[in-house]
């Protein structure tokens, strides 16, 4: 685990099921993250993609304020990062 973080490793992915209950899993290590419970296996099966997208919207939203603070200082802002960012969003709402 990094410095930085206090979080479970990511990238993170929706692992093995059981019963009732949904894993989001640290590829990193071998972590569980999060166990997701819900009364609706559709919402409860969106609920765990995005928690499993959770570091990388992390380490996409870190992206973002570093060329946020290069474009503050003069550099040219391109719509590249804006893509990666909206990829990440509809792949965790699964738009995609």
């Amino acid at each position: 685990m990094d410095m930085e973080s206090k979080h479970t490793p990511g990238p993170w992915r929706v692992g093995v099921t059981h019963q009732d209950q949904i894993n989001v899993v640290s590829d990193a290590q071998p972590y569980v993250a999060a166990a997701i419970w819900c009364g609706d296996a559709e919402r409860q099966a969106a609920n765990a993609e995005l928690i499993a997208q959770a570091p990388t919207l992390k380490a996409q939203r870190d992206e973002l304020l570093a060329a946020l603070k290069m474009v503050k200082h003069g550099a040219e802002y391109t719509d590249e990062l804006g893509d990666v960012i909206d990829a990440a969003i509809a792949k965790a709402e699964g738009t995609t």
